[in-house]
């Protein structure tokens, strides 16, 4: 119950109560790396990239195999600036769940920045695990248009409009 009432405080953006929760979450069940991961986030959210990366570590520590801590370590290493480590973390979580579309999302998106023709793939990925999003049809959209594909662009632009005729 801790966690869900940090989680609703988290919703909230009430930062110092989710911690709280989830600091007890953390001491009620060491063993468990929900708390850590749910600590990691809180942390990275304020900036706090040492405390947050120690949150993950510990996890991976307690289950060296979950995606999501992966994750979290490639956005806590982007948000420090660090793009070679975070694109390693991000495809260790695509490693280890080989379905994460936010990790895939979160690749393309660094690739694109680079200038990656990798990207290209990435984007192509989480299209493929999520035909009907709006938001990777729009991403895969944008990338072909900056790229000078503009009938894929335009293709992934009219099924957005078909499906969501009133995004703008």
């Amino acid at each position: 119950w801790q966690i869900g009432l940090g989680d609703l405080y988290y919703a909230k953006v009430d930062l110092n109560n989710a911690e709280t929760h989830f600091t007890k979450a953390r001491d009620l069940a060491p063993d468990s790396t929900t708390a850590r991961l749910k600590l990691a986030e809180l942390r990275l959210m304020r900036g706090d990239f040492v405390d947050a990366m120690a949150e993950v570590n510990d996890a991976l520590r307690l289950d060296d195999q979950d995606p999501k801590a992966y994750f979290l370590k490639g956005w806590i290493h982007r948000m420090a600036g660090d793009t070679a480590l975070a694109i390693s973390s991000y495809r260790t979580a695509t490693e280890r769940d080989p379905g994460y579309y936010d990790a895939y999302m979160a690749l393309a998106r660094i690739l694109a920045d680079q200038h990656d023709t990798l990207a290209r793939h990435y984007f192509d990925a989480v299209v493929d695990m999520r035909p009907n999003s709006v938001e990777a049809r729009y991403a895969r959209g944008l990338y072909q248009q900056e790229h000078g594909l503009d009938s894929v662009a335009l293709a992934d632009y009219a099924f957005i409009k078909s499906v969501d005729p009133n995004n703008p």
